[in-house]
């Protein structure tokens, strides 16, 4: 629980719940799902994250769906990113997907000035970079980016082997290269590009 709400042991009439053992989640539906797999993994504990809106507090009408609305709601989405802070870069899901292709190898994503054109692309503001890295995973998972298949790989190309992934991602044969193949691929420009047309699809 948040100290701010004294770390009380239950849940009150109010309590939005934030996080469930530092995955964010996106509304109650999800909320409920992320407790049941909680309950269902048969841990010692499971740790909520949850923020109760002041008696004079009104929610607009795009609460929860960005980092505009949350962020200006007493800060409840830094506390969110706070939790995401916590996840392995295993766990980072979307952030993975979306930096996998990038060009110049496993390490491109962890370049700081990288980071920061992709909070940019998502309306984040940027700060440091572990901080960045969670928010950006945040705000894909609060766009429901999991289910946006028009970015390539998908969530389903993610789930494949290794081998499988790969033919998943081809674009052509070369053909001065019999058996080579032209695969996704992605600049920084081209991967914030990408990510500025997802920010902007009505249905996310």
């Amino acid at each position: 629980m948040m100290k701010a709400l004294e770390n009380k042991k239950e849940l009150e009439e109010g309590h939005v719940i934030l996080a469930v053992n530092g995955e964010p989640t996106d509304g109650a539906q999800d909320a409920r799902r992320a407790l049941r797999n909680a309950f269902d993994d048969k841990r010692d504990e499971v740790k909520l994250t949850v923020w109760k809106a002041p008696d004079d507090f009104v929610f607009p009408d795009t609460a929860g769906e960005g980092t505009a609305a949350v962020g200006e709601n007493g800060g409840q989405f830094d506390v969110v990113v706070q939790e995401a802070m916590l996840m392995t870069e295993s766990e980072r899901a979307n952030v993975k997907r979306i930096v996998c292709r990038l060009e110049g190898g496993a390490k491109a994503d962890m370049k700081a000035e990288n980071l920061k054109h992709i909070c940019r692309a998502l309306e984040i503001t940027p700060k440091t970079k572990k901080w960045n890295l969670a928010a950006i995973e945040v705000v894909l998972k609060q766009k429901r980016f999991r289910q946006y298949d028009t970015f390539r790989p998908t969530s389903q190309n993610m789930t494949l082997s290794y081998d499988r992934f790969y033919e998943s991602i081809r674009l052509r044969e070369l053909p001065q290269f019999p058996g080579e193949y032209e695969y996704v691929s992605y600049s920084i420009r081209q991967l914030v590009a990408e990510l500025i047309k997802f920010t902007h699809d009505p249905a996310h």
